[in-house]
């Protein structure tokens, strides 16, 4: 009897972990919320040091377009992500380095504060990675 009862509560689980998944990918194809900008819209976000970051959003939340940087060293890259309702992540491979800096943060009605992280991929030592906070504003 006692072997009855575990295979029917592993079967069970078995059953309720599938019907979580199949929620889960019926949810991924659902349209998402980003707050920022609504979807299907390119906007232009400038950040405290000059830089821009050209964000596309589509209706499931994925973040494209183009960052150009504007410390001095006119570095651009594409820019890939996602957004979900006030949160946002981006990825920027930067062309002709060998570095990628990703931003995470949250828009607050009015601009998107992150923080970011740059890593070098020329050495795979800790301390090639440098990390700081921007603040974008909607141009």
């Amino acid at each position: 009897m006692k072997k009855f009862f575990t295979a029917t509560a592993v079967l069970l689980l078995a059953i309720a972990a599938g019907e979580a998944f199949a929620e889960a990918e019926a949810d991924a194809s659902a349209t998402v919320t980003c707050a920022m900008q609504a979807s299907g819209t390119t906007a232009t976000w400038k950040n405290e040091l000059g830089s821009t970051a050209k964000i596309t959003v589509d209706a499931k939340g994925n973040v494209t377009g183009k960052y150009t940087d504007g410390s001095g060293s006119g570095a651009t890259g594409p820019l890939v992500g996602f957004c979900n309702t006030n949160a946002i992540t981006f990825t920027v491979a930067w062309t002709g380095f060998k570095t990628i800096t990703s931003w995470t943060g949250t828009w607050n009605n009015k601009n998107i504060t992150t923080l970011w992280y740059l890593v070098d991929g020329a050495s795979s030592k800790w301390n090639n990675t440098n990390a700081g906070t921007d603040t974008f504003v909607k141009q």
